[in-house]
């Protein structure tokens, strides 16, 4: 009997590659040579104090600003010269510190917007387009309530957004940007506002949708024990430069991490 040679494994390439990236601001070096990746499916948190450049580092990816240099990669495709809108639709999802929701419109209303990214037709024809756009909205419709229902929304989504607590915001954002399908998402600061019930829901459910859709999560956040639970791998960043990175127990315990904080 012939030998069965043993398969090889195909690599797969990272969900997010940054390389040597740099943002500049005038004179002000904000993001400082950043090199980096995300796999499929992986988390990375990133910490560090005011001024670090890590919320730099969010518009580099998303497009919002451009890098002097380097380069973004998402699943081996250059985007480093895409604009906003084609980053977005590549998958490239960011939540943000200061919520930017659509307050005049309820809360269903503002996740089946997520789902319009990968509709490929403008959200207005939802009410005035032809029959099978309209079935497309019933379709959103649909998975939006599902997703409403996973993240404890369902009782709230015909409530106008501006009326709900900030923390229920927070999830109402989070679940329109789990409706596009993201490739990569980048979470800005999610846990301000949550009680620990909501944390811990928060951690639960991000991972479970992580497994799921495999996108790469990228967050950004003060609280390091709850980033902790929510990520694997977290680094550490100062000036625009990253000078830790690894476990979070391990970066949370290096030196230079330490002063940065207490200066």
């Amino acid at each position: 009997m012939a030998a069965v040679e043993p398969r090889s494994e195909v690599a797969v390439a990272p969900a997010l590659s940054i390389h040597g990236l740099t943002v500049r601001f005038g004179g002000l070096t904000a993001v400082s040579n950043v090199s980096l990746t995300v796999e499929n499916g992986g988390q990375l948190g990133i910490i560090g104090p005011n001024g670090a450049g890590k919320s730099t580092l969010f518009h580099a990816i998303t497009g919002r600003v451009r890098p002097a240099a380097g380069r973004l990669m998402v699943d081996e495709r250059d985007v480093t010269r895409w604009p906003m809108y084609r980053r977005a639709a590549s998958g490239i999802v960011q939540t943000f510190q200061n919520i930017q929701l659509f307050g005049s419109l309820s809360v269903l209303e503002n996740v089946v917007v997520g789902g319009h990214l990968r509709a490929a037709y403008p959200a207005v024809l939802g009410f005035f387009g032809p029959p099978r756009v309209r079935r497309i909205e019933c379709q959103l419709a649909g998975e939006a309530r599902a997703l409403l229902g996973r993240l404890e929304l369902t009782n709230m989504e015909g409530r106008r957004v501006s009326e709900l607590p900030y923390a229920v915001q927070k999830r109402v954002e989070v679940a329109r940007a789990l409706m596009t399908r993201p490739r990569v998402l980048l979470l800005d600061e999610p846990a301000t506002g949550m009680n620990d019930y909501e944390k811990g829901f928060f951690v639960e459910i991000v991972r479970e949708m992580q497994r799921e859709l495999r996108f790469a999560l990228v967050v950004i956040e003060h609280d390091v024990a709850f980033l902790a639970q929510l990520v694997e791998r977290m680094v550490a960043m100062s000036f625009g430069q990253i000078i830790a990175q690894g476990r979070p127990e391990s970066v949370m315990a290096e030196p230079a991490v330490v002063e940065s904080y207490t200066g």
